[in-house]
């Protein structure tokens, strides 16, 4: 009896140690398989990540691509409307019809490129005429006009005087700035200002500031005047420096006004005409 109650303990034990065992085989092979998918599912997170840095990388580079493009639009838009303005080429000549009485008209050459000024001695006062033409591609709105010597630019206190820039010149189109003192103006030499500057004899620079149609676009262009020696015209073009910033002009542009009138040049006020008050 002692020995078969023995041998049933030891059987009831060893059921136990081989249920463990198995136990323990099932449990290595759960971990074993959950390793397993918590690997894939890591290898797919991976996978995932990577595929999501991917396609964030292709939007950026969509995004850099679009915004090239929208500046290249801009460009080629601002292009397609920015003009230039230069001299006109000596003997220019244009054939234009000219009246001598009424219903009698003749046909008549002028030279366009044709620089012209004077003294006027009672009053004392100068004038000048200055054509330019506008070579780029879009309309040119005259902004302002002055002159002043090549010698005095970098001076302080250097005399200036302002004139009358064109104001639409079209493209492929010429037209002529125009100086003439006014009474009462007169610079630190005791004369008007114009006078002051043809009587002086020397070089003179002329700038026209003008923008596009749009008020976005704003440039000057400067032309470097000598004395011609020829009976035709008063001054010849000896140089010419296109589309660069207002510097003769920047008094004009940045003129006060009187009270009751608004900025005609105002970048946000695109018609750029003046307000006159009630």
């Amino acid at each position: 009896m002692i020995a078969a109650a023995h041998t049933t303990i030891d059987y009831v034990a060893a059921w136990a140690t081989f249920g463990t065992a198995v136990g323990t085989i099932g449990l290595a092979v759960a971990t074993f398989v959950l390793a397993l998918k918590t690997r894939a599912l890591a290898t797919s997170g991976q996978e995932t990540a990577d595929a999501a840095k991917q396609e964030l990388l292709l939007l950026r580079s969509q995004t850099d691509a679009a915004q090239r493009q929208s500046v290249a639009a801009e460009a080629a838009l601002n292009a397609s409307a920015r003009p230039l303005l230069i001299d006109i080429p000596r003997h220019t000549m244009k054939t234009i019809q000219v009246q001598e009485r009424p219903g009698v008209e003749h046909p008549e050459e002028i030279d366009l490129s044709v620089i012209t000024s004077r003294i006027d001695q009672s009053p004392r006062a100068g004038q000048m005429m200055v054509p330019v033409r506008n070579v780029g591609a879009g309309v040119a709105l005259g902004l302002a006009a002055a002159a002043g010597l090549v010698i005095e630019l970098e001076a302080a206190g250097a005399t200036v005087a302002h004139g009358e820039a064109p104001s639409v010149i079209a493209a492929g189109e010429s037209a002529a700035v125009w100086f003439e003192d006014t009474a009462g103006v007169a610079s630190a030499a005791a004369e008007p200002p114009l006078a002051y500057l043809l009587r002086a004899g020397a070089d003179l620079v002329v700038e026209v500031a003008y923008c596009d149609v749009s008020g976005r676009q704003e440039a000057a262009t400067s032309l470097y005047l000598t004395k011609s020696g020829t009976t035709d015209r008063t001054y010849r073009v000896t140089g010419v420096e296109p589309g660069h910033s207002p510097r003769l002009t920047l008094e004009q542009l940045n003129e006060p006004l009187e009270p009751g009138t608004r900025n005609p040049w105002d970048r946000s006020w695109p018609d750029r005409q003046r307000i006159e008050p009630d």
